[in-house]
């Protein structure tokens, strides 16, 4: 009985994939919701994963930023649910400690960047040593307050040049 059910699950898994993607997409991710621990809440009533996004989400409505938590985007043939999309920005939100997620994050940056967006990963500074491959679209947690900084491309690019020159010379100066 196990094997038949796990066929058909299959079958119906590999059904749904080619023949309704975006359907597929948004159920599973249903269903990820509700195991995914959503249990952070928002000073505004909205349940997030975590203290990270707690602390985003908070900054954005504080700041009367209208985004849009963990929407469906599709990139060619696959679909994401970045953290916190706003005009043509994603904001992705990580804590987490090692090499591999900034790999992963470098993925999804190029796809989000090949459909028009703006990409930025906010983490705590204190990690910043895991994410040197994407450096150049980290936020830290700290510096968020800065915001306008990095909605638009040119200020973006701004906020990038003063970073950057603000810490090749710190390195220079032995400091």
């Amino acid at each position: 009985m196990r094997k038949e059910s796990s066929k058909r699950m299959k079958k119906w898994h590999k059904e749904m994939k080619n023949k309704h993607p975006y359907k597929y997409a948004l159920i599973q991710y249903e269903r990820f919701k509700k195991i995914g621990n959503y249990k952070t809440e928002t000073n505004d009533g909205k349940l997030v994963r975590n203290w990270l996004e707690k602390e985003v989400s908070d900054f954005l409505s504080k700041n009367k930023i209208n985004y849009k938590y963990e929407p469906c985007l599709k990139c060619k043939q696959k679909y994401f649910f970045p953290d916190f999309v706003f005009n043509k920005t994603i904001l992705e939100c990580t804590a987490w400690k090692g090499n591999m997620k900034a790999k992963q994050l470098a993925k999804k940056i190029t796809a989000f960047k090949e459909i028009g967006f703006e990409v930025f990963v906010v983490i705590p500074k204190a990690l910043a040593s895991f994410y040197k491959p994407i450096e150049k679209n980290i936020i830290y947690l700290e510096e968020l307050g800065d915001y306008k900084k990095f909605v638009t491309p040119k200020l973006k690019r701004e906020y990038q040049k003063t970073r950057c020159l603000g810490s090749s010379d710190k390195d220079k100066s032995g400091n």
